[in-house]
């Protein structure tokens, strides 16, 4: 089946206030292969919404009427239909978006493209949505041989794997969430050593470990943030109150809030690139198409993105021998 023949059949909803790129959208869509319904606020959105069950939503955040961009998202999200399918926001911009790990936690998107969207860009992203990323070597003719590469068990039908990193490495498994849009957990040991890192649509969101020195209080105290004798004080008061350990630093003065947040998610990045320097151990991780499942309130926006954790990851971390190693068992 050609790439067109597979488009024709897929209907994308358009939700923006501006009449006159909706005009765009529609003529855009249709020349790209997909079938187009738009609407000019978020209560027609959710009329057409129910009405045509499209196969994506594309939307603005800041949109006209009673039912803004933001909730129009949060009801779609709350029907079967709308808690599986692509959302991508496309909006002029937002102090409380940073970028595109900010709007997938605060919004549960899978994708955030600021205006104005080069066209071709955005369709491109809605293709790869809803068939899939292509995973494998690319050939000479540009073309991606899928099954020159085994990764990860991509299946979506699958939500659930465990094994050994003997025979599948950490980069494949942390990446296998990404290229899925999956959210879910990967938890992988070694002996007593436990790293466990939550994903919220691909995305990674926050990470914990059982290895001294790496929970969040040992973490600010190695670098100076608090003293040993603040921290001392907070967990204390943490064994005997239902709240987080930074809730209670932040509550006592010892911590301020945007520390926290800046700590939090150096905390986390450091120890989702250490997992990438284990090679021996058992890993199961969890997949789910509900991001609510696996969902962390002390999630955290980290600035780099899947792919670029794969890479330093594996540039810091493999060394040339294990990288031949996992190249071969891939070829083999």
């Amino acid at each position: 089946m050609s790439k067109t023949q597979t488009t024709q059949s897929r209907t994308i909803l358009f939700a923006d206030g501006e009449a006159l790129l909706r005009q765009v959208y529609e003529a855009d869509a249709r020349r790209a292969g997909f079938q187009v319904v738009v609407a000019g606020d978020g209560t027609e959105a959710w009329r057409q919404f129910a009405r045509v069950k499209p196969d994506a939503v594309v939307t603005d955040l800041d949109l006209p009427g009673e039912l803004s961009g933001a909730e129009l998202v949060s009801r779609l999200r709350g029907t079967p239909l709308g808690a599986v399918i692509p959302i991508v926001v496309v909006s002029p911009g937002a102090k409380s978006i940073r970028g595109l790990a900010d709007a997938v936690i605060a919004h549960d998107v899978d994708d955030y493209l600021d205006k104005p969207v080069h066209g071709e860009r955005l369709f491109w992203r809605l293709r790869e949505l809803i068939e899939g990323r292509p995973i494998g070597l690319v050939g000479s003719d540009g073309a991606v041989a899928t099954g020159a590469l085994r990764p990860v068990v991509l299946d979506r039908a699958s939500d659930f794997l465990q094994g050994s990193l003997a025979s599948t490495d950490v980069a494949t498994l942390f990446f296998s969430f990404f290229a899925t849009g999956r959210s879910g957990k990967l938890c992988v040991m070694n002996g007593r050593d436990v790293v466990q890192i939550w994903f919220q649509r691909g995305f990674p969101v926050f990470a914990e470990s059982n290895q001294a020195g790496t929970d969040f209080g040992a973490w600010l105290t190695s670098r100076g943030v608090i003293t040993p004798g603040d921290l001392e004080l907070a967990r204390a008061e943490w064994e005997t109150a239902d709240r987080s350990l930074g809730v209670m630093l932040l509550a006592r003065g010892a911590l301020g809030a945007r520390a926290m947040h800046r700590e939090m998610a150096e905390n986390v990045d450091a120890l989702i690139l250490s997992l990438f320097g284990w090679s021996e151990g058992n890993f199961y991780l969890e997949y789910s198409q509900q991001p609510a499942a696996f969902e962390r309130p002390d999630a955290v926006p980290l600035v780099r993105t899947p792919t670029q954790y794969v890479l330093t990851g594996i540039r810091d971390r493999y060394g040339e021998a294990r990288c031949r190693q996992t190249l071969e068992q891939a070829e083999g």
